[in-house]
This record gives C-alpha cells, structure tokens and sequence, in this order.
C-alpha cells in the first residue's frame, strides 16, 4: 500500500508537470515522515525509488534514525529551536526551516565545529500570515548580505508554508510570488535556488508555479500515530 501511493503521487506530479511543459524529474517528492511508524518508512526505504524523507521533530527523528534502512536524504521542515540546531547539522542532510538570522546563526556555528557545511533552505512567509514564521520577502531581501555571509552554510533554496485558504485555488498568487522571489534572488546571488512549496492538497498548483520539491505525508503513509 505504501509503495502504490507513493507511485500515484509519483504520477500525478509527472501528470502536473506535463500540463505545464515541465520535466517531472526536476521535481522531487519528499515524503513527510513525522509520527509514522517505522514499518511503514522501512516499506518505502526497502524499495527501489530514492526517496527524501521530511520530519519535523529533531528528537524523534533521532530515536528513529538507527532503526531506518536504505539510502535516503533527510531534511528537515518543521520549526527548528535554537537550541536542537546542532542535533538537527548531525542529523540532517537539508534544514529547510531557517526562519531567522539568530537561527541561520546557530547552524553555521554547528557546521563550523563538525568541520562541515549546511545546505539550507530559508523559509518566507510569503502570505505574511501572523500565524507563520519565516522572513517576509522584502525583510529577506534587506538581510541577504547577512544570510550569505555565513562561510558553514550553503543557501540551497527557499520553503513556505503558506497562509490556509477556503478555495485551494487561492494559494496560487504566493506560489506565483516565491518563484518570482526565487528568480530575483538567484540573478542577485548568481547561484541556482530550489523551491520547496506545496503540500497533499495543493502540490500540482506549486508545480505549476515552479516549485522544485513537494512535501506529502499522509497520502503516502497513512494516518499519523
């Protein structure tokens, strides 16, 4: 069962980029494993397909990490404290939830003492929802010179989670904005940016928008434990 939703969603971000004239290969699906049961991750890792897994929680993904099989790219994407930055360099491939400078500090204070460096994505809070975190678009602007001057930290990408809307229609103009807010950083920095934007509801209209990564759970997996 894991496995046959993974391939339906698999197909419908292929079906998705088609309409748009898009390269289904360019977009990655990552499967959000917070609170899923080991077996039912395991399932997914046994198979044959690379798989990304997103999670949430530094401390549990911790406890989980051992018991995981195969390869995989971990990333995280839930709000990250100050204070599990240096848990979240170990264990993490990709943070993709830096929504402050005193956050990007604390990373590539991390990375610097594992001798390492950090691919991050920096998280805008494109809706300006008061109920998210993230810088807004023109605060990220203001602070770029002060995001890339960290030498232990790689700016991959940027994320949202945008603001709930009645109609899901309603989420296309952000998605619109953080690609036209990615195409503006990348020509300012000279560096190629991943989007990571869109979720089980809505991820065939982020595709349509430019979105490079797709966060899906429980489509996948099943209800959370």
């Amino acid at each position: 069962m894991i496995i046959s939703n993974y391939q339906n969603i698999l197909k419908k971000i292929e079906e998705s980029c088609q309409q748009v004239g898009r390269d289904s290969k360019a977009v990655r699906l990552v499967a959000v494993s917070k609170r899923q049961e080991l077996e039912k991750i395991n399932q997914l890792l046994a198979s044959n397909y690379p798989v990304t897994l997103g999670e949430n929680y530094v401390q549990e993904f911790a406890e989980k990490k051992s018991s995981l099989i195969g390869n995989y790219e971990a990333h995280f994407i839930g709000p990250l404290q100050s204070n599990k930055a240096k848990k979240a360099v170990e264990l993490f491939d990709v943070i993709q939830s830096v929504n402050s400078l005193k956050l990007l500090g604390k990373i590539n204070k991390a990375a610097e003492n594992l001798n390492s460096k950090q691919k991050v994505f920096v998280q805008v809070n494109i809706s300006e929802d008061t109920n998210k975190s993230g810088f807004l678009a023109e605060e990220l602007k203001q602070h770029l010179g002060d995001i890339t001057a960290h030498e232990a930290i790689e700016i991959a990408g940027l994320m949202t989670i945008t603001r709930y809307y009645d109609k899901r229609e309603e989420v296309l103009p952000d998605f619109e904005r953080m690609n036209e807010l990615r195409l503006d950083l990348q020509d300012d920095l000279g560096v190629k940016l991943l989007l990571s934007m869109g979720m089980s509801a809505d991820f065939d209209l982020a595709i349509k928008a430019g979105s490079d990564l797709v966060r899906v759970g429980t489509a996948i997996f099943g209800a959370r434990s």
